[in-house]
């Protein structure tokens, strides 16, 4: 078989190139970063199936999807089918950055939450100051697993957030033997830099 013999028809050609849209969305919005790669590969190895009508695997198997007339129904059908496609890159991308911006700011948000239940569990009064502590080192623990590995477009671009995890990280590790010793003056006074440490990852990435 030569390299320009084709084997992959229209209908083919088109399932190809919607799952090769499909997957550079996934790759750009929705997976972690060793991911991202491999689904980019897969969806360049799609386009070039589908632009030049040939598939490796087809050849390897003896299979040729190929319609032996085209007729005007067929182009037509590939016209609109590119349009569909250019329709899912274009609006399946505005509103996967919208969900993971939103998804990446409920995330802080949930983290600013529990770091002011803890923070106010030092003050006189409050019940179950550990307990607090305890809510916001799995809040934030889960955050630092979460985007250690996965970074949305929102944050994709910040150099920073790789630094602002270490320090939530060191503050949470500073802040736990003075929790657990009932100090609390002296717990809300390591927690309290984490509130400078987020209020500047939202400013940082315009969602302050």
């Amino acid at each position: 078989m030569t390299p320009r013999e084709r084997n992959v028809g229209t209908y083919d050609r088109i399932s190809r190139a919607f799952l090769a849209s499909l997957l550079f969305v996934a790759g750009r919005y929705w997976v972690s970063m060793d991911w991202q790669i491999l689904l980019y590969l897969m969806a360049l190895l799609l386009v070039i199936e589908a632009a030049t009508s040939s598939c490796g695997l087809y050849s390897l198997f003896k299979v040729n999807t190929c319609e032996r007339v085209k007729t005007r129904g067929q182009r037509q059908t590939m016209l609109i089918s590119l349009f569909l496609i250019v329709m899912i890159l274009v609006v399946g991308s505005a509103i996967s950055s919208m969900m993971t911006r939103q998804a990446f700011l409920d995330d802080v948000l949930s983290m600013e939450q529990e770091l002011s239940r803890a923070l106010n569990a030092t003050y006189p009064g409050a019940t179950n100051p550990v307990a607090a502590f305890e809510d916001l080192n799995r809040t934030s623990g889960a955050f630092a697993d979460k985007y250690s590995h996965y970074r949305p477009v929102i944050i994709r671009s910040d150099s920073s957030f790789a630094g602002d995890l270490q320090n939530i990280s060191s503050i949470m590790t500073r802040a736990r033997p003075v929790f657990y010793s009932g100090n609390l003056t002296s717990g809300r006074a390591a927690l309290q830099p984490m509130v400078s440490v987020l209020q500047e990852m939202l400013d940082r990435n315009g969602l302050g």
